[in-house]
Formats: C-alpha cells, structure tokens, sequence
C-alpha cells in the first residue's frame, strides 16, 4: 500500500510512501514525508490511499505546518517542595487552531499536562511535583509529536544552612566563615 499527499489530482510533486505500517485490517500508521508544502510555510494537502496506482481511496486533508519552536522558560528554577503553579514556555508557532490540545510534558514522566494557549508566542504548563534535578520541557499539539528543543528546568531543594562556624567576629568584618553543611 502507498499513501499519496498532494496539493491536487495532477500534483507533479506528489510524496508518496510505501512505508506504511498495518496496525489492523482497520489501521495503517505511515511517516509523513517532507513535502512542498512543508517548505513553503505549510498549506493543505489531499492524502489517498492506494495499492496500485490506479485503484484511489477518498482523500482527506493533513495539514503541513510550520513547526513549533521553544525558546525559553520561566521560572527555570523550582523548588522541589514547593513548585510554582505554572510555567511559562516562550516559542513561536504555537498554532491558534490546535489551542485546545496543546499539552506539556515535564521530565520522564508520560503524564501529559494540559497547558493554556496565551497566544501564537507563549503557552502556560501545570507544574507537576518531580524530584531533585534537571527536567526537559516538552510540548505537543497533536498528541503525537513532541517539540523538544532541550529546553530544561532544574527542580532543586530549598537552601538551608545548618550551621556558621564561627558564628561571630569582629565589627569590622575580614572574618572567614564557613557554611556545614550546605544543602541544595
């Protein structure tokens, strides 16, 4: 089986895959190609099934887009015990028609987030409750693919300072203390 993506019926730069993958007599996942239309900003295409070249299924539309981009997040530091409410995640492209189905994911976990779309620039993510450590920042609005930009955010302990030794000197300051021990 083939699965053709094309602009129209006479489309000279047609993609087609032979790489399509049976799931069920029901089902079949395949890759989508780099098209034209991927390059030029994205647009709709048609996409049909066939298994002879001549024999066409109905087409349905897939649309190529401009892919999502983080550039930054904020707050980049939480503390483990106690995370702020959200973060804000900086990017572009994070389309207006897919705003209700944008979601976050926050370190190994597969549990997937529901962030607020804010605008084409900036979406807001749950902070869930992770241990110590770096945690990469993940967004799909498609529920199958994953923008991930290595964009990072360090979950650490609360500072606490056990003990100063010496714990006092004189006014006029020049005394070396020292901090034990010292938890992050």
């Amino acid at each position: 089986m083939q699965i053709r993506f094309s602009v129209n019926d006479g489309d000279v730069d047609a993609v087609e895959t032979p790489l399509a993958r049976f799931i069920s007599s029901e089902e079949v996942t395949v890759s989508v190609p780099s098209h034209q239309m991927e390059r030029s900003g994205g647009g709709p295409v048609m996409v049909i099934a066939t298994i002879n070249s001549f024999d066409v299924s109905n087409a349905l539309v897939f649309v190529y887009r401009a892919r999502a981009e983080l550039l930054s997040v904020a707050p980049s530091v939480i503390r483990v015990n106690q995370p702020p409410a959200e973060l804000v995640v900086s990017g572009r492209n994070f389309a207006v028609e897919n705003r209700d189905s944008i979601y976050c994911q926050i370190g190994e976990s597969d549990v997937l987030l529901r962030a607020t779309w804010l605008s084409d620039t900036t979406v807001r993510c749950p902070v869930p409750r992770l241990a110590a450590g770096w945690h990469r920042v993940q967004i799909t609005d498609n529920n199958a693919t994953f923008v991930n930009d290595d964009l990072m955010v360090l979950y650490r302990d609360t500072l606490v300072l056990q003990s100063l030794s010496p714990p006092l000197g004189p006014i006029e300051g020049g005394t070396l203390i020292t901090q034990q021990p010292l938890a992050f």
